[in-house]
This record gives C-alpha cells, sequence and structure tokens, in this order.
C-alpha cells in the first residue's frame, strides 16, 4: 500500500529530545505514512538521533546544507510532501497513538475541510481545547484565515491537505 500521509519533522539542536517525536510518529496506529526528518545544520548531535531510525523503511532524513531558519526548514519539508496529507510533529512535541488516525478520517469525511485537528495539551499550567468557527468561505479563503487567522500559532499541529 502506498503511504497517503507525510508526517514532517522538522529539527534543530534537538539531541536531547527529538527521539520522543520520531518514536511517537512510528508509534501511531495508522500506518501507511512517509515520516520526513529535516535537519538543520549543527554540532549536538541530532543527525546521528535521527540516523538511528533509518532502518525504518517509511524514514527519510534531509540534512539542509545551511541553515534555512525554523520557516525556511518547516517550508522545506512542506516542499517534499508528495501524498495526498501532511502533517507536522515538531522536534520537541509528540503525538497520541492515534493522531494520524483521527485527523485523516475527519478530512475524509469532511471533503470541505483544509485541515483537522485533535486536542492539544501545552506543557506548564495551560491546557485547553479550541474551536475556530470562523472559516467559512472557499477553500481557498478558508486556508487564508485559516493560516493568518486566530489560530496561527496552532496551524502547524493539524493534519493538512496537500491540496
Amino acid at each position: 500500500m502506498t503511504a497517503d500521509v507525510t508526517v514532517c519533522i522538522p529539527a534543530y539542536r534537538a539531541a536531547g529530545f527529538v527521539s520522543k517525536a520520531i518514536e511517537s510518529v512510528l508509534a501511531q496506529s495508522y500506518q501507511n505514512i512517509k515520516v520526513l526528518i529535516s535537519i538543520e545544520p549543527a554540532d549536538d548531535g541530532t543527525e546521528t538521533v535521527c540516523r538511528r531510525y533509518e532502518t525504518d523503511p517509511r524514514v527519510t532524513i534531509k540534512v539542509n546544507a545551511e541553515r534555512l531558519g525554523w520557516v525556511g526548514n518547516v517550508n522545506s519539508c512542506l516542499d517534499l510532501v508528495d501524498t495526498p496529507y501532511g502533517c507536522f510533529c515538531f522536534h520537541d512535541d509528540w503525538h497520541e497513538p492515534d493522531f494520524v488516525k483521527d485527523t485523516r478520517q475527519a478530512l475524509i469525511d469532511d471533503p470541505s475541510a483544509v485541515a483537522a485537528f485533535c486536542h492539544i495539551q501545552q506543557m506548564g499550567d495551560k491546557s485547553d481545547v479550541r474551536h475556530f468557527d470562523e472559516y467559512l468561505g472557499t477553500g481557498y479563503e478558508r486556508a487564508l484565515a485559516f493560516l493568518t487567522g486566530n489560530s496561527a500559532t496552532y496551524t502547524l499541529k493539524s493534519m493538512m491537505r496537500a491540496d
């Protein structure tokens, strides 16, 4: 079966914690995925840690020739998504085991949806569920509002349609 979800893991100076992110992605209940780890150059051992996962055929590792910065690394990941669905798991985050299954299914169930979110628990003393109902209009208008509106903080913590 061909993978239909790409999970992007942008990493920079993450040697001490990126394993938890990668392992949470590889342990997803929905296994029909590609995992793209995009590493920013640094001398902290992040690349060495990430290369331990290369034996999994779902994992592709890309090391940037030069530092792109956070936005550049995220964009370089997006450029490589060639599946119908894509999401991020940032180097200091992790996904619950059904994240990919549930958010992918939500997009299948609602073909007009641009993205599907799960509950997000923040570290520290904040934990809340947020709802954003202001997304109306064409797919383009909804995507634009989504990327620039009130949910911008959480935009990349969703499953998105590649189209």
